[in-house]
């Protein structure tokens, strides 16, 4: 709570203890850490009326705010401070902002984040793997991790999770598999995250009879993602054999989870199966299962606007809805060529 801070560091001055920038770093920690980010982006845009400059383990700390909140503006604004200070360069700054802009939908932003590393390391190396495999950027992930086992990097578990989902997105299956066995030669284990990445790149490809053996041979049980990798490849390749077994799994791990129904009924339509599709969808009807409404959020200078399918709640509702019939009813509108001349 803000007033109790305020009360707190009144207290400390009162006792001879003036706050100093180690105090606010413990401070906007303490409020990452319990998932109070906007508290602690707040405080950090009050520092300059303390006199108090930002050092190094501040910017360190609140990146990650920015990164859960999804905020580019804000997180450029700690650029900014990093850049005037020197410390964009330094190897964990720089990991840092490579993951929030990569979460923050800035692919561009995160790699020249990346260059701006003086002396990488595995952790940064690993930030920009994962950036490339979170924006599906499958060649640039497969040759970012080739270039780090030429320059002596040792991959752990988060570098092969993330070329392995690189490989996904590529459909490079023979990679995938080669990469995957190559786990054992640097010593890392495969982890439940690991199987379900080579499941998913089996699914992806249309391979889902070996997907399906690689499930029956890890050494854990396949969890809802797992089944539900391959269930999306066997929507996609029209595997109804496959596709009902892992829907069957799926639905006993999470009975009430309507996408997974979604899913089952889409394997049933494309396979023309359809007794089976109006079976689907009457346990749909029957439970009264929604899908959770598709949401997105833009940023307006200091202020974020949330908006969900079909909803109406907006203060500028109606303007919004306007400019989408008027942006709907010139798409819809034949193309005059010679404007493009």
């Amino acid at each position: 709570d803000l007033d109790d801070l305020s009360i707190l560091l009144k207290r400390m001055r009162q006792d001879g203890f003036e706050p100093n920038i180690y105090t606010w770093n413990g401070v906007i920690s303490g409020h990452v850490e319990n998932g109070h980010y906007e508290v602690a982006l707040q405080l950090f845009s009050e520092l300059p009326s303390t006199s108090l400059e930002p050092d190094i383990y501040t910017i360190g700390i609140v990146l990650p705010a920015c990164s859960k909140l999804a905020t580019i503006d804000r997180g450029k604004q700690v650029h900014g401070h990093s850049i005037r200070c020197g410390y964009d360069s330094d190897v964990y700054i720089g990991a840092a902002l490579v993951d929030m802009y990569a979460k923050c939908g800035s692919i561009k932003h995160a790699v020249r984040a990346h260059r701006r590393i003086l002396k990488h390391n595995l952790v940064s190396q690993n930030a920009m793997l994962t950036a490339y495999a979170m924006h599906g950027l499958g060649e640039e992930g497969i040759a970012l991790f080739q270039h780090m086992l030429a320059n002596g990097f040792a991959p752990d578990e988060v570098t092969f999770l993330a070329v392995l989902s690189s490989c996904a997105h590529a459909g490079k299956v023979d990679m995938g598999q080669k990469l995957f066995n190559l786990m054992q030669y640097y010593n890392v284990a495969p982890s439940l995250k690991h199987y379900t990445s080579m499941v998913d790149l089996l699914s992806r490809c249309g391979k889902t009879g070996d997907a399906y053996k690689l499930i029956r041979t890890m050494p854990m049980d396949p969890d809802s993602v797992t089944w539900g990798a391959l269930l999306g490849g066997c929507v996609n390749s029209g595997d109804l054999k496959h596709g009902e077994i892992a829907a069957e799994n799926l639905l006993e791990l999470e009975p009430e989870n309507t996408g997974n129904f979604v899913l089952l009924a889409n394997l049933y339509a494309y396979a023309q199966k359809w007794g089976d599709l109006l079976r689907i969808r009457k346990i749909i009807t029957e439970k009264r299962m929604r899908k959770n409404a598709g949401c997105s959020w833009i940023e307006d200078g200091n202020d974020v606007h949330i908006f969900t399918a079909n909803d109406i709640s907006h203060m500028r509702n109606e303007e919004i809805y306007t400019m989408l019939e008027n942006l709907t009813t010139n798409m819809k509108m034949p193309l005059d060529i010679s404007l493009l001349l």
